[in-house]
Protein backbone atom coordinates (compact mmCIF):
# COMPACT_ATOMS: atom_id res chain seq x y z
CA UNK A 1 0.00 0.00 0.00
CA UNK A 2 1.40 3.24 -0.82
CA UNK A 3 0.83 6.31 1.07
CA UNK A 4 0.17 9.33 -1.39
CA UNK A 5 1.47 12.68 0.97
CA UNK A 6 -0.18 15.42 -1.05
CA UNK A 7 -0.03 19.61 0.14
CA UNK A 8 -2.15 21.10 -2.58
CA UNK A 9 -5.57 20.42 -3.97
CA UNK A 10 -4.48 20.15 -7.16
CA UNK A 11 -2.07 16.97 -6.40
CA UNK A 12 -4.85 15.67 -4.41
CA UNK A 13 -6.70 15.35 -7.81
CA UNK A 14 -3.74 14.14 -9.74
CA UNK A 15 -3.39 11.70 -7.42
CA UNK A 16 -6.53 10.64 -7.69
CA UNK A 17 -6.85 10.87 -11.38
CA UNK A 18 -3.61 8.42 -11.76
CA UNK A 19 -5.05 5.89 -9.38
CA UNK A 20 -8.64 5.72 -9.54
CA UNK A 21 -8.89 3.39 -6.91
CA UNK A 22 -7.20 5.15 -4.09
CA UNK A 23 -8.34 5.74 -1.08
CA UNK A 24 -8.84 9.76 0.41
CA UNK A 25 -8.15 9.94 3.64
CA UNK A 26 -8.21 12.71 6.22
CA UNK A 27 -9.84 12.02 9.42
CA UNK A 28 -9.28 8.26 8.94
CA UNK A 29 -12.37 7.77 11.41
CA UNK A 30 -13.59 5.49 8.99
CA UNK A 31 -10.78 4.45 6.62
CA UNK A 32 -8.67 3.68 9.44
CA UNK A 33 -11.10 1.07 11.42
CA UNK A 34 -11.30 -1.00 8.01
CA UNK A 35 -7.63 -0.92 7.56
CA UNK A 36 -7.37 -2.13 11.19
CA UNK A 37 -9.32 -5.01 11.06
CA UNK A 38 -7.80 -5.80 7.68
CA UNK A 39 -11.30 -5.41 6.09
CA UNK A 40 -9.46 -3.27 3.26
CA UNK A 41 -6.23 -2.97 1.83
CA UNK A 42 -6.30 -0.33 -0.88
CA UNK A 43 -3.37 0.45 -2.96
CA UNK A 44 -2.69 3.91 -2.51
CA UNK A 45 -4.12 6.16 0.27
CA UNK A 46 -4.55 9.44 -0.40
CA UNK A 47 -3.39 12.24 2.43
CA UNK A 48 -5.17 15.15 2.14
CA UNK A 49 -4.48 16.39 5.51
CA UNK A 50 -2.59 19.36 4.77
CA UNK A 51 -4.97 20.61 1.98
CA UNK A 52 -5.57 23.69 3.27
CA UNK A 53 -8.69 24.73 1.26
CA UNK A 54 -10.47 21.20 2.63
CA UNK A 55 -10.89 22.58 6.24
CA UNK A 56 -12.35 26.15 5.23
CA UNK A 57 -15.87 27.54 5.48
CA UNK A 58 -17.39 29.82 4.01
CA UNK A 59 -20.79 31.78 4.76
CA UNK A 60 -23.34 33.25 2.41
CA UNK A 61 -26.33 35.48 2.35
CA UNK A 62 -28.17 31.76 1.51
CA UNK A 63 -25.70 29.03 1.60
CA UNK A 64 -22.87 27.90 3.49
CA UNK A 65 -19.66 26.38 1.50
CA UNK A 66 -18.35 24.08 3.99
CA UNK A 67 -14.97 22.26 3.25
CA UNK A 68 -15.17 18.73 2.85
CA UNK A 69 -12.31 18.22 6.11
CA UNK A 70 -13.91 20.58 8.36
CA UNK A 71 -14.17 18.59 11.38
CA UNK A 72 -17.59 18.39 13.14
CA UNK A 73 -16.27 20.08 16.43
CA UNK A 74 -15.99 23.47 14.02
CA UNK A 75 -19.13 22.77 13.05
CA UNK A 76 -20.74 22.86 16.78
CA UNK A 77 -18.34 25.79 17.99
CA UNK A 78 -18.70 27.92 14.41
CA UNK A 79 -21.80 27.17 12.64
CA UNK A 80 -24.53 26.23 15.10
CA UNK A 81 -26.86 29.41 14.34
CA UNK A 82 -26.28 29.19 10.17
CA UNK A 83 -26.36 24.99 10.43
CA UNK A 84 -28.40 24.20 13.54
CA UNK A 85 -29.66 20.79 11.99
CA UNK A 86 -25.81 19.80 11.13
CA UNK A 87 -24.07 20.87 14.50
CA UNK A 88 -27.07 18.70 16.25
CA UNK A 89 -25.91 15.64 14.50
CA UNK A 90 -22.26 16.51 14.53
CA UNK A 91 -22.69 16.53 18.11
CA UNK A 92 -23.99 12.51 18.40
CA UNK A 93 -20.76 11.61 16.06
CA UNK A 94 -18.75 9.16 17.99
CA UNK A 95 -16.80 10.71 20.85
CA UNK A 96 -14.87 14.12 21.03
CA UNK A 97 -11.82 12.52 19.67
CA UNK A 98 -13.63 11.27 16.61
CA UNK A 99 -15.48 14.74 16.26
CA UNK A 100 -12.40 16.49 16.20
CA UNK A 101 -10.94 14.23 13.24
CA UNK A 102 -14.10 13.06 11.59
CA UNK A 103 -15.98 15.50 9.17
CA UNK A 104 -18.75 15.72 6.80
CA UNK A 105 -16.86 14.86 3.23
CA UNK A 106 -16.06 11.60 5.49
CA UNK A 107 -19.09 10.88 6.19
CA UNK A 108 -20.39 11.07 2.51
CA UNK A 109 -17.64 9.73 1.42
CA UNK A 110 -18.15 6.41 3.14
CA UNK A 111 -21.89 6.77 1.68
CA UNK A 112 -23.30 4.63 4.82
CA UNK A 113 -26.78 4.66 5.49
CA UNK A 114 -26.23 5.19 8.86
CA UNK A 115 -24.09 8.20 8.89
CA UNK A 116 -24.97 10.93 11.09
CA UNK A 117 -25.28 13.86 9.19
CA UNK A 118 -26.78 12.60 5.98
CA UNK A 119 -30.21 13.22 7.56
CA UNK A 120 -29.51 16.92 8.62
CA UNK A 121 -27.91 17.48 4.88
CA UNK A 122 -31.75 15.95 3.27
CA UNK A 123 -33.53 18.19 5.66
CA UNK A 124 -31.24 21.15 4.92
CA UNK A 125 -30.72 20.63 0.99
CA UNK A 126 -27.46 20.34 0.19
CA UNK A 127 -25.25 20.04 -2.86
CA UNK A 128 -21.78 18.02 -2.96
CA UNK A 129 -19.23 19.85 -4.95
CA UNK A 130 -17.31 17.19 -6.30
CA UNK A 131 -13.69 17.70 -8.59
CA UNK A 132 -11.51 15.60 -10.84
CA UNK A 133 -9.22 16.85 -13.16
CA UNK A 134 -11.81 17.12 -15.46
CA UNK A 135 -13.94 20.25 -13.73
CA UNK A 136 -16.03 20.76 -11.22
CA UNK A 137 -20.02 19.04 -10.76
CA UNK A 138 -22.49 19.93 -8.37
CA UNK A 139 -24.56 16.91 -6.83
CA UNK A 140 -27.74 17.41 -5.29
CA UNK A 141 -28.34 15.46 -2.28
CA UNK A 142 -31.11 13.67 -3.16
CA UNK A 143 -29.51 11.87 -5.45
CA UNK A 144 -26.10 11.48 -4.20
CA UNK A 145 -26.70 7.94 -2.04
CA UNK A 146 -27.23 5.41 -4.64
CA UNK A 147 -26.87 1.70 -2.57
CA UNK A 148 -25.83 1.07 0.51
CA UNK A 149 -22.01 2.64 0.75
CA UNK A 150 -22.37 3.67 -2.73
CA UNK A 151 -22.51 7.01 -4.46
CA UNK A 152 -22.52 9.25 -7.49
CA UNK A 153 -19.08 9.91 -7.01
CA UNK A 154 -16.85 8.61 -10.28
CA UNK A 155 -13.69 6.96 -9.12
CA UNK A 156 -11.70 10.15 -10.33
CA UNK A 157 -13.64 12.88 -8.25
CA UNK A 158 -13.51 13.76 -5.00
CA UNK A 159 -15.13 15.66 -2.49
CA UNK A 160 -14.01 19.44 -2.26
CA UNK A 161 -17.02 20.82 -0.23
CA UNK A 162 -20.48 20.82 0.39
CA UNK A 163 -22.49 23.22 -0.09
CA UNK A 164 -25.66 23.45 2.25
CA UNK A 165 -28.78 25.95 2.25
CA UNK A 166 -28.38 28.04 4.89
CA UNK A 167 -31.20 27.81 8.08
CA UNK A 168 -33.67 31.10 8.72
CA UNK A 169 -35.98 28.90 10.98
CA UNK A 170 -35.54 26.08 13.61
CA UNK A 171 -34.22 22.80 12.61
CA UNK A 172 -33.96 19.55 14.52
CA UNK A 173 -32.07 16.45 14.44
CA UNK A 174 -32.67 13.02 16.84
CA UNK A 175 -31.04 10.03 17.11
CA UNK A 176 -31.77 6.23 18.34
CA UNK A 177 -28.77 4.51 19.50
CA UNK A 178 -27.65 2.36 22.30
CA UNK A 179 -25.91 4.53 24.45
CA UNK A 180 -25.43 8.43 24.06
CA UNK A 181 -21.94 8.43 23.03
CA UNK A 182 -19.94 5.90 20.94
CA UNK A 183 -22.47 4.28 18.68
CA UNK A 184 -23.94 3.31 15.30
CA UNK A 185 -27.27 4.61 14.87
CA UNK A 186 -30.69 2.40 14.89
CA UNK A 187 -31.88 4.72 13.16
CA UNK A 188 -31.89 8.82 13.17
CA UNK A 189 -34.68 11.49 11.95
CA UNK A 190 -33.59 14.84 10.31
CA UNK A 191 -36.19 17.81 10.44
CA UNK A 192 -36.10 21.47 8.58
CA UNK A 193 -39.05 24.31 8.51
CA UNK A 194 -38.23 25.97 5.36
CA UNK A 195 -41.57 29.03 6.05
CA UNK A 196 -40.10 31.21 2.98
CA UNK A 197 -40.34 28.51 0.53
CA UNK A 198 -43.53 27.31 2.31
CA UNK A 199 -42.25 23.81 3.05
CA UNK A 200 -40.83 20.48 5.17
CA UNK A 201 -37.43 19.30 4.91
CA UNK A 202 -37.14 15.66 6.44
CA UNK A 203 -34.35 12.83 6.65
CA UNK A 204 -34.39 9.82 7.41
CA UNK A 205 -30.99 7.45 8.24
CA UNK A 206 -30.30 4.06 8.89
CA UNK A 207 -34.08 2.73 7.76
CA UNK A 208 -33.34 2.05 4.46
CA UNK A 209 -30.26 0.80 2.33
CA UNK A 210 -29.48 4.64 1.66
CA UNK A 211 -30.59 8.09 3.80
CA UNK A 212 -33.91 9.12 2.40
CA UNK A 213 -36.43 11.81 2.73
CA UNK A 214 -39.74 11.14 3.83
CA UNK A 215 -41.67 12.92 0.75
CA UNK A 216 -44.78 11.88 1.56
CA UNK A 217 -44.74 13.28 4.82
CA UNK A 218 -43.25 16.87 3.70
CA UNK A 219 -45.76 17.29 1.30
CA UNK A 220 -48.89 16.50 3.78
CA UNK A 221 -47.37 18.48 6.38
CA UNK A 222 -46.85 21.82 4.06
CA UNK A 223 -50.03 21.61 2.88
CA UNK A 224 -51.81 21.32 6.67
CA UNK A 225 -49.42 24.22 7.59
CA UNK A 226 -50.53 25.72 4.57
CA UNK A 227 -53.85 25.16 4.95
CA UNK A 228 -54.23 26.25 8.77
CA UNK A 229 -52.39 29.19 8.41
CA UNK A 230 -50.23 27.50 11.07
CA UNK A 231 -47.42 28.93 9.21
CA UNK A 232 -48.50 32.91 9.78
CA UNK A 233 -50.66 32.40 12.95
CA UNK A 234 -47.68 30.10 15.34
CA UNK A 235 -50.53 28.00 16.40
CA UNK A 236 -50.00 24.79 18.51
CA UNK A 237 -50.11 21.95 15.94
CA UNK A 238 -53.34 19.21 16.11
CA UNK A 239 -52.17 16.32 17.50
CA UNK A 240 -53.85 14.75 14.63
CA UNK A 241 -51.96 16.15 11.68
CA UNK A 242 -48.81 14.80 14.29
CA UNK A 243 -49.84 11.62 14.30
CA UNK A 244 -50.72 11.91 10.68
CA UNK A 245 -47.07 13.11 10.21
CA UNK A 246 -45.67 10.48 11.70
CA UNK A 247 -47.29 7.81 10.60
CA UNK A 248 -46.27 8.92 6.88
CA UNK A 249 -42.17 9.30 7.95
CA UNK A 250 -42.40 5.53 9.65
CA UNK A 251 -44.00 4.47 5.59
CA UNK A 252 -40.78 6.08 3.90
CA UNK A 253 -38.55 3.95 5.82
CA UNK A 254 -37.75 0.47 4.10
CA UNK A 255 -35.37 -1.20 7.14
CA UNK A 256 -34.01 -4.23 7.57
CA UNK A 257 -33.40 -6.60 10.60
CA UNK A 258 -30.01 -6.15 12.33
CA UNK A 259 -27.99 -6.54 15.40
CA UNK A 260 -28.71 -3.31 16.27
CA UNK A 261 -32.81 -3.26 15.95
CA UNK A 262 -35.60 -4.91 14.17
CA UNK A 263 -37.41 -3.57 11.18
CA UNK A 264 -40.58 -3.16 13.08
CA UNK A 265 -38.41 -1.15 15.84
CA UNK A 266 -37.04 0.74 13.04
CA UNK A 267 -40.70 1.89 11.64
CA UNK A 268 -41.56 2.87 15.22
CA UNK A 269 -38.71 4.69 16.57
CA UNK A 270 -38.68 6.32 13.57
CA UNK A 271 -42.37 7.33 13.66
CA UNK A 272 -41.17 8.55 17.14
CA UNK A 273 -38.62 10.26 16.41
CA UNK A 274 -40.88 12.49 13.68
CA UNK A 275 -42.96 13.21 16.24
CA UNK A 276 -40.44 14.53 18.65
CA UNK A 277 -38.67 16.57 16.09
CA UNK A 278 -41.54 18.25 15.00
CA UNK A 279 -42.63 19.06 18.65
CA UNK A 280 -39.12 20.64 19.16
CA UNK A 281 -38.53 22.74 15.63
CA UNK A 282 -42.43 24.02 15.95
CA UNK A 283 -41.79 25.37 19.38
CA UNK A 284 -38.75 27.24 18.39
CA UNK A 285 -40.30 28.20 15.62
CA UNK A 286 -43.54 29.85 17.59
CA UNK A 287 -40.75 31.48 19.59
CA UNK A 288 -39.12 32.80 16.73
CA UNK A 289 -42.13 34.57 15.32
CA UNK A 290 -43.35 35.44 18.91
CA UNK A 291 -39.75 37.73 19.13
CA UNK A 292 -41.60 39.62 16.12
CA UNK A 293 -44.85 40.70 17.47
CA UNK A 294 -46.59 37.75 16.94
CA UNK A 295 -49.17 35.61 19.39
CA UNK A 296 -47.58 34.01 21.69
CA UNK A 297 -47.95 32.22 25.20
CA UNK A 298 -45.65 32.00 27.94
CA UNK A 299 -45.78 32.08 32.07
CA UNK A 300 -43.65 32.82 34.65
CA UNK A 301 -43.82 29.58 37.45
CA UNK A 302 -42.39 30.15 41.03
CA UNK A 303 -41.66 27.35 42.89
CA UNK A 304 -39.61 26.29 46.19
CA UNK A 305 -36.91 24.00 45.16
CA UNK A 306 -35.05 22.09 47.55
CA UNK A 307 -36.37 24.42 50.36
CA UNK A 308 -35.82 27.10 48.28
CA UNK A 309 -38.16 30.07 46.58
CA UNK A 310 -36.96 29.65 42.61
CA UNK A 311 -38.58 31.64 39.39
CA UNK A 312 -38.98 30.11 35.95
CA UNK A 313 -39.55 33.09 32.98
CA UNK A 314 -41.33 32.32 29.77
CA UNK A 315 -42.24 28.74 30.59
CA UNK A 316 -44.59 27.76 27.57
CA UNK A 317 -47.46 25.53 28.11
CA UNK A 318 -46.56 22.40 27.84
CA UNK A 319 -43.14 22.26 29.52
CA UNK A 320 -42.68 20.22 31.83
CA UNK A 321 -41.07 20.47 35.96
CA UNK A 322 -38.27 18.35 34.39
CA UNK A 323 -37.51 20.49 31.47
CA UNK A 324 -37.70 23.52 33.94
CA UNK A 325 -35.40 21.56 36.56
CA UNK A 326 -33.16 20.30 34.08
CA UNK A 327 -32.84 23.08 31.76
CA UNK A 328 -34.03 26.47 33.28
CA UNK A 329 -32.53 25.92 36.80
CA UNK A 330 -29.27 24.28 35.78
CA UNK A 331 -30.35 20.26 38.37
CA UNK A 332 -29.35 18.13 36.43
CA UNK A 333 -29.65 15.24 38.90
CA UNK A 334 -33.53 14.18 37.55
CA UNK A 335 -32.50 12.43 34.20
CA UNK A 336 -34.73 12.98 30.93
CA UNK A 337 -35.11 9.21 29.72
CA UNK A 338 -38.50 8.00 28.48
CA UNK A 339 -40.75 11.40 28.59
CA UNK A 340 -43.71 8.80 29.62
CA UNK A 341 -43.39 7.43 33.00
CA UNK A 342 -41.94 4.37 32.28
CA UNK A 343 -38.30 4.52 33.95
CA UNK A 344 -38.73 6.60 37.03
CA UNK A 345 -35.17 8.37 36.21
CA UNK A 346 -36.47 11.58 36.57
CA UNK A 347 -38.64 10.90 39.85
CA UNK A 348 -38.88 13.86 42.08
CA UNK A 349 -41.16 15.17 45.05
CA UNK A 350 -43.71 17.28 44.39
CA UNK A 351 -45.42 18.56 47.90
CA UNK A 352 -43.98 15.08 49.53
CA UNK A 353 -45.08 12.67 46.92
CA UNK A 354 -42.91 11.20 44.76
CA UNK A 355 -43.91 12.01 40.83
CA UNK A 356 -42.71 11.40 37.31
CA UNK A 357 -41.24 15.20 36.44
CA UNK A 358 -41.26 14.39 32.80
CA UNK A 359 -45.65 13.97 33.22
CA UNK A 360 -45.94 17.14 35.51
CA UNK A 361 -46.87 19.92 33.34
CA UNK A 362 -44.28 23.03 35.18
CA UNK A 363 -47.68 25.24 35.49
CA UNK A 364 -48.86 22.42 37.58
CA UNK A 365 -45.69 23.35 40.32
CA UNK A 366 -46.40 26.86 40.33
CA UNK A 367 -46.12 27.70 44.01
CA UNK A 368 -45.61 24.17 45.07
CA UNK A 369 -42.72 22.78 46.91
CA UNK A 370 -40.40 20.11 44.81
CA UNK A 371 -37.59 18.11 46.39
CA UNK A 372 -34.59 16.21 43.73
CA UNK A 373 -31.64 14.53 44.62
CA UNK A 374 -29.71 17.30 44.96
CA UNK A 375 -31.45 18.69 47.40
CA UNK A 376 -31.57 15.01 49.65
CA UNK A 377 -29.06 15.79 51.88
CA UNK A 378 -30.42 18.75 52.91
CA UNK A 379 -33.49 18.00 53.78
CA UNK A 380 -32.23 14.90 55.56
CA UNK A 381 -30.08 17.08 57.71
CA UNK A 382 -32.85 19.21 58.66
CA UNK A 383 -35.47 16.41 59.73
CA UNK A 384 -32.81 14.71 61.79
CA UNK A 385 -32.53 18.27 63.51
CA UNK A 386 -36.33 18.93 63.86
CA UNK A 387 -36.64 14.96 65.87
CA UNK A 388 -36.88 15.63 69.46
CA UNK A 389 -33.60 15.25 70.84
CA UNK A 390 -32.70 12.31 73.00
CA UNK A 391 -33.06 12.73 76.33
CA UNK A 392 -29.27 13.70 77.47
CA UNK A 393 -27.91 15.29 75.08
CA UNK A 394 -25.89 18.28 75.08
CA UNK A 395 -27.67 21.22 73.95
CA UNK A 396 -27.13 23.54 71.39
CA UNK A 397 -25.21 27.16 72.55
CA UNK A 398 -27.44 29.25 72.98
CA UNK A 399 -27.94 32.36 70.61
CA UNK A 400 -26.92 29.73 67.63
CA UNK A 401 -28.17 31.20 64.39
CA UNK A 402 -30.43 28.41 62.59
CA UNK A 403 -29.11 27.24 59.33
CA UNK A 404 -30.88 28.92 56.12
CA UNK A 405 -33.74 26.78 54.92
CA UNK A 406 -33.38 24.71 52.31
CA UNK A 407 -30.27 23.68 49.27
CA UNK A 408 -28.91 26.96 47.36
CA UNK A 409 -28.56 26.56 43.97
CA UNK A 410 -25.15 26.85 43.77
CA UNK A 411 -24.19 24.69 46.09
CA UNK A 412 -26.74 22.36 44.30
CA UNK A 413 -24.62 22.63 41.41
CA UNK A 414 -21.85 21.67 43.30
CA UNK A 415 -23.37 18.30 44.55
CA UNK A 416 -20.66 15.25 44.87
CA UNK A 417 -21.29 12.19 44.65
CA UNK A 418 -18.32 11.05 46.20
CA UNK A 419 -17.35 13.11 49.47
CA UNK A 420 -13.98 13.51 50.37
CA UNK A 421 -14.64 12.96 54.11
CA UNK A 422 -17.34 10.33 55.05
CA UNK A 423 -16.84 11.80 58.37
CA UNK A 424 -18.20 15.19 57.57
CA UNK A 425 -20.32 13.64 54.20
CA UNK A 426 -22.47 15.93 51.48
CA UNK A 427 -24.58 12.56 51.32
CA UNK A 428 -27.96 11.79 53.05
CA UNK A 429 -28.24 8.42 54.79
CA UNK A 430 -29.73 6.47 51.83
CA UNK A 431 -27.18 8.01 49.21
CA UNK A 432 -24.51 6.97 51.89
CA UNK A 433 -25.95 3.51 51.90
CA UNK A 434 -26.36 2.68 47.92
CA UNK A 435 -22.67 3.63 47.87
CA UNK A 436 -21.66 1.13 50.78
CA UNK A 437 -24.15 -1.37 49.13
CA UNK A 438 -22.65 -1.14 45.67
CA UNK A 439 -26.20 0.05 44.24
CA UNK A 440 -24.46 2.35 42.40
CA UNK A 441 -23.49 1.16 38.60
CA UNK A 442 -23.74 3.25 35.54
CA UNK A 443 -25.32 6.43 37.66
CA UNK A 444 -28.23 7.00 35.20
CA UNK A 445 -31.31 5.45 36.90
CA UNK A 446 -29.85 6.31 40.91
CA UNK A 447 -31.47 9.53 41.39
CA UNK A 448 -34.97 8.45 40.95
CA UNK A 449 -34.15 5.53 42.84
CA UNK A 450 -32.87 7.89 45.76
CA UNK A 451 -35.96 10.18 45.80
CA UNK A 452 -38.39 6.98 45.86
CA UNK A 453 -36.48 4.98 48.92
CA UNK A 454 -35.62 8.32 50.73
CA UNK A 455 -39.80 8.81 50.93
CA UNK A 456 -40.16 5.27 51.51
CA UNK A 457 -37.84 5.52 54.66
CA UNK A 458 -39.91 8.55 55.35
CA UNK A 459 -42.76 6.88 56.28
CA UNK A 460 -41.35 2.94 56.75
CA UNK A 461 -38.99 3.04 59.63
CA UNK A 462 -38.86 -0.80 59.36
CA UNK A 463 -39.48 -1.72 55.81
CA UNK A 464 -40.68 -4.99 54.51
CA UNK A 465 -38.48 -6.36 51.07
CA UNK A 466 -42.47 -6.54 50.02
CA UNK A 467 -42.79 -2.60 50.90
CA UNK A 468 -39.44 -2.04 48.80
CA UNK A 469 -40.40 -3.69 45.86
CA UNK A 470 -43.51 -1.87 46.18
CA UNK A 471 -41.77 2.06 46.35
CA UNK A 472 -39.51 0.91 43.64
CA UNK A 473 -41.68 -0.68 41.25
CA UNK A 474 -41.98 2.30 39.14
CA UNK A 475 -37.86 2.82 38.57
CA UNK A 476 -36.49 0.98 36.10
CA UNK A 477 -32.60 0.34 36.69
CA UNK A 478 -30.90 -0.48 33.28
CA UNK A 479 -27.91 -2.50 34.58
CA UNK A 480 -30.61 -4.75 36.50
CA UNK A 481 -28.22 -4.39 39.85
CA UNK A 482 -31.84 -4.55 41.77
CA UNK A 483 -30.49 -6.96 44.86
CA UNK A 484 -27.48 -4.48 45.27
CA UNK A 485 -30.44 -1.40 45.21
CA UNK A 486 -32.70 -3.39 47.87
CA UNK A 487 -29.66 -4.37 49.80
CA UNK A 488 -28.99 -0.45 49.96
CA UNK A 489 -32.49 0.57 50.89
CA UNK A 490 -32.38 -2.75 53.84
CA UNK A 491 -29.05 -0.80 55.05
CA UNK A 492 -30.12 2.66 55.51
CA UNK A 493 -33.06 1.44 57.06
CA UNK A 494 -30.89 -0.33 59.31
CA UNK A 495 -28.57 2.51 60.50
CA UNK A 496 -31.87 4.39 61.14
CA UNK A 497 -33.15 2.31 63.50
CA UNK A 498 -29.58 1.94 64.96
CA UNK A 499 -29.22 5.76 65.34
CA UNK A 500 -26.06 5.79 62.79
Amino acid sequence: MDFLRTATWGEALAAKAEHPSAVPIAGGTDVMVEINFDQRRPAHLIDLTRVADLYAWEVGAERVRLGAAVPYTRIITHLRAELPGLALAAHTVGSPQIRNRGSVGGNLGAASPAGDCHPALLAAGAEVEAESVRGTRLIPIDDFFTGVKRSALEPDELIRAVRITRATCPQQFAKVGTRNAMVIAVCAFGLALHPERRRVGTGIGSAAPTPVRARTAEEFLAAALADADLWASGEPLPPALVREFAELAAGACDPIDDVRGTAAYRRHAVAVLARRTLGWAWESYRDQIGQHGRRRTAMRVRLTVNGRPQTADDVWEGESLLCVLRERLGLPGSKNACEQGECGSCTVRLDGVPVCACLVAAGQAHEREVLTVEGLADHARQRAADRPQTPGAPAPPPDTPAPAPGTDLAAARRWRAHPADPANSELAPIQQAFLDAGAVQCGFCTPGLLVAAYELLERTSEPSDADISEALAGNLCRCTGYEAILDAVRLAAARANEGG
